[in-house]
């Protein structure tokens, strides 16, 4: 018998001896020369394919071959830069593939894998002659500029697992020859025009045993959502079909689907009763039927039960209703909740994150809530105090708004135990007190608005210390005394709005001087005196000055002709700066523009309280 350690020598000479066939038998001559004959079809302004020379293509950039055989197995040319630091769609152009698609790509006959996703192909059609190359398993045409139809032919790759055809310009008659795709596991064709498959497209698709995911969003799929006897794609985990046209119930075959974990059909122009089978999905981790605005349930019996993996339930803009029942809470693994705009009332449990503005929920504010980062209440009919503690209970927190309510009392000095707080937003309920200098503690809000509430005494001097702030609204109280020297600090200020308080003294010259990206500056309705400042002239970003109401006297100063693209508002559309945070941007400033109008009407508005003097 061999000793244990000639065994394992042996072993370890054969597994090497054959890991590295590829290099000393090199690629097949006949695939080296298909592979130059596609490079030379292309357009390569960043120089990829530099690697392709020399006799051994697997060595080649994006180039895979078969161990022993070495025979090319992976063409990879995908765009390895698709998106830049901040995700948008554009790409790093330069990094892009361009030309034609060589028919020699066909010599390949032992590919399994091509992936020519996120280049730029500039509108040439899918080549047909990639329905030829029978071991395929994986095809990436993904964000690649092909248009025109997707060929039959394409149905001749029995072995394909994978398919993206995706954000293409391209058009499909019938889903009849996927069905000849037998191991089909993922197929992306978001973005390509379906309007013409017919309404079997479903019936076709249930021929795909394997199918475990199906993304078929803004393809113009229309009409009613076919009926299935039975169902046979059952190892689905993935659908999405958002932004289509469906006039249709949601079918009853999803719920029997138990395997599913992502369902997508916002924007789809759904009707009809959610069906309650959804919650009996154990494995459903994310639903989002947003948007459809005629889906109708009953909170207490859609949230009932089951859906203990769930993580993202997104239903807003539809017509839900009744309560949230209190086993709602049992569900641990949430982590986006959205029922923006629909009609449920009464209580909500506590430790959710979630956006439930423009709502009728009542009572006292559902806290503690703890390990959360945004809280929008916003618009509802809450009411009570905030609570003292609340620092303790939500120290994560990022935004939050509980503005447009019947809130009372003061706002706790705990709220500056909240370190990470970017925006506060308690406008617009009917809280006094003074406004906490703890709030100076929250080094990184950048947006505060305690406007249209009860709120008095001075403005607290640390508030200079929110040196990232950038939107300050504090009209609209009962605030008094002067402005506090401090407050020059706030060097990212946009917007200042204080108008409509008791405050007193004369209008700070240090306004003029470190506020230079400062667009809109509203004193008006308070008790400033004396003159202006000329130093308001240097304002250069300035385009609301808003001092009506006020007792100021003198004369305007000259230079104040140099201010440009300024015109008064009555009402300023507050949170540009919100959308940064969740994409709830508004419409622009309402500026009402007085034409011909000079600066002394600018500042006066309409009659006002002032006493400038002509010049």
């Amino acid at each position: 018998m061999l000793h244990p350690l000639l065994l394992l020598l042996f072993f370890l000479i054969n597994h090497f001896s054959c890991g590295g066939n590829a290099r000393l038998i090199g690629c097949l001559e006949s695939e080296r020369e298909a592979l130059t004959d596609f490079k030379k079809g292309l357009e390569d302004p960043e120089n990829r394919l530099s690697s392709w020379k020399g006799s051994n293509c697997c060595e080649w950039r994006g180039i895979h071959c078969h161990n022993t055989t070495g025979a090319v197995l992976t063409v990879d040319l995908h765009n390895p830069h698709p998106q830049d630091p901040f995700g948008s769609p554009s790409r790093y152009g330069f990094w892009n593939l361009s030309g034609e698609i060589s028919p020699s790509l066909k010599m390949l006959e032992s590919l399994k894998h091509l992936d020519l996703s996120f280049n730029t192909f500039n509108g040439i059609p899918i080549p047909e002659f990639l329905g030829s190359l029978k071991n395929l398993q994986y095809l990436n045409l993904s964000h690649a500029g092909f248009s025109g139809r997707i060929l039959p032919s394409l149905g001749n790759l029995s072995s394909l697992q994978f398919l993206d055809v995706s954000s293409n310009f391209i058009s499909v008659d019938n889903l009849e020859w996927v069905t000849g795709i037998v191991s089909m596991e993922y197929l992306n064709m978001n973005g390509a025009d379906l309007s013409m498959v017919g309404p079997d497209w479903i019936p076709k698709l249930n021929k795909l045993l394997f199918l475990t995911e199906l993304h078929m969003s803004s393809c113009g799929l229309s009409g009613f959502i076919p009926s299935l006897t039975v169902v046979n794609f059952t190892s689905l985990s993935v659908v999405e079909l958002d932004s289509n046209s469906f006039n249709s119930e949601i079918p009853n075959w999803l719920v029997n689907i138990s395997s599913l974990e992502a369902l997508s059909m916002s924007s789809c122009g759904l009707h009809g009763r959610i069906p309650l089978g959804f919650g009996e999905l154990s494995r459903l981790k994310s639903i989002d039927l947003s948007l459809n605005e005629n889906l109708t349930a009953s909170c207490s019996q859609l949230f009932r039960a089951g859906w203990e993996k769930i993580e993202v339930i997104s239903l807003a803009s539809n017509k839900l209703h009744g309560k949230l029942p209190a086993s709602f809470g049992n569900m641990t693994a949430l982590t986006d909740f959205d029922l923006f705009d629909n009609n449920v009332k009464g209580g909500i449990p506590s430790s959710i994150d979630v956006d439930l503005s423009y709502n009728l929920f009542e009572g006292p504010i559902p806290f503690p809530i703890v390990d959360v980062e945004l809280l929008d209440l916003s618009n509802n009919v809450f009411s009570g105090h905030i609570p003292k503690a609340i620092g303790e209970t939500i120290p994560n927190m990022i935004f939050l708004s509980l503005s447009g309510n019947q809130l009372t009392g003061e706002i706790p000095a705990s709220i500056g135990e909240i370190l990470l707080l970017q925006v506060i937003d308690f406008s617009n309920n009917r809280l006094n007190g003074s406004i906490p200098p703890t709030i100076a503690n929250c080094s990184f809000l950048k947006a505060l608005d305690l406007s249209k509430n009860n709120l008095s005494g001075n403005i607290p001097s640390s508030l200079g210390q929110l040196s990232l702030l950038q939107t300050m609204h504090l009209s609209d109280n009962k605030l008094s005394g002067q402005l506090p020297q401090a407050l020059q600090n706030l060097s990212s200020l946009e917007t200042l709005d204080i108008g409509n308080n008791m405050l007193t003294g004369s209008i700070p010259p240090w306004i003029g001087k470190g506020f230079e990206h400062l667009r809109i500056l509203r004193l008006r309705s308070n008790a400033f005196s004396g003159e202006l400042p000329i130093m308001l002239s240097n304002l250069s970003s300035l385009h609301v000055l808003d001092l009506a109401e006020n007792q100021l006297n003198g004369s305007i100063p000259a230079s104040f002709g140099d201010f440009k693209a300024m015109a008064q508002v009555e009402n300023t559309n507050r949170y540009l700066f919100y959308g940064k945070y969740r994409g709830l941007c508004g419409p622009p400033p309402i500026v009402s523009c007085p034409g011909d109008r000079d600066n002394e009407r600018i500042l006066e508005d309409d009659g006002g309280d002032n006493d400038f003097i002509d010049k």
